[in-house]
């Protein structure tokens, strides 16, 4: 006689039900937001730091530029297309081929703000504005920047108070373009003296923030928000 045994089919284990599942994609989900804001502080944060580098970066070109020219920066406003205009001779001087802005402007330099960049679009070529207190053409003032008659420059050599006076800020595109900065570049000039400039024209990327190269090399942040809040020697006529 044969005994046959009865074989028993192995248990399967059940799949998760849709209670569970739900409780996964809950947990999943609080922790995406918890994370994400410390995540976005962070790639925040890592972009106020590649700022500050590039303004010390362009204060370092500008010293070089001053070095070689009896202590006067690069131009200040006019000419604006061509050399000695600021932005493409420190461009020059950190080792760009060229003359003109195509050739010497571009999405990948000291003179673009990352935190400007991720706000206004990728293609920026410059986002800062060099201080013009004391060379806009205010009353009192011996030259202007916009005149073509004639270029404008800072006595670096001169300047009191190097390491609280500001040389390159963070800035902001034009609020309409018509005889305004083109929608790659951000306000090229600045003049703390007048409060609309400190307004329209900071770009505060960091935090609501602004950063600013100092003429003695260094860079930091700054926070004030009207211009009752300027420092008092930041509206001292440049040299």
């Amino acid at each position: 006689m044969i005994l046959m045994g009865i074989v028993n089919a192995p248990s399967r284990r059940p799949g998760f039900t849709l209670i569970e599942l739900l409780v996964v994609i809950a947990i999943v989900a609080i922790l995406m937001a918890l994370l994400l804001p410390a995540l976005s502080k962070a790639r925040d944060s890592g972009r106020a730091t590649v700022c500050l580098a590039n303004l010390r970066s362009m204060v370092q070109a500008t010293q070089m530029y001053a070095d070689d020219f009896k202590g006067l920066t690069p131009a200040l406003g006019t000419p604006y297309a061509t050399l000695p205009s600021w932005p493409l001779a420190l461009q020059s001087y950190a080792g760009r081929e060229g003359s003109t802005p195509g050739e010497l402007l571009s999405s990948r330099s000291m003179l673009v703000c990352p935190g400007c960049a991720a706000a206004c679009g990728n293609d920026m070529q410059s986002t800062y504005g060099i201080n013009t207190v004391g060379h806009s053409g205010q009353p009192g003032d011996p030259d202007s920047y916009d005149n073509p008659a004639y270029t404008t420059h800072i006595r670096m050599d001169r300047v009191t108070f190097p390491s609280q006076i500001p040389i390159y800020v963070d800035t902001r595109q034009a609020a309409t373009p018509t005889g305004n900065p083109p929608p790659t570049r951000t306000w090229r000039v600045i003049d703390f003296r007048l409060p609309d400039q400190i307004t329209e024209r900071l770009g505060r990327w960091h935090f609501g923030k602004f950063n600013a190269g100092m003429f003695d090399g260094s860079a930091t942040t700054w926070a004030f928000t009207t211009p009752l809040q300027v420092p008092s020697v930041w509206l001292q006529p440049l040299p």
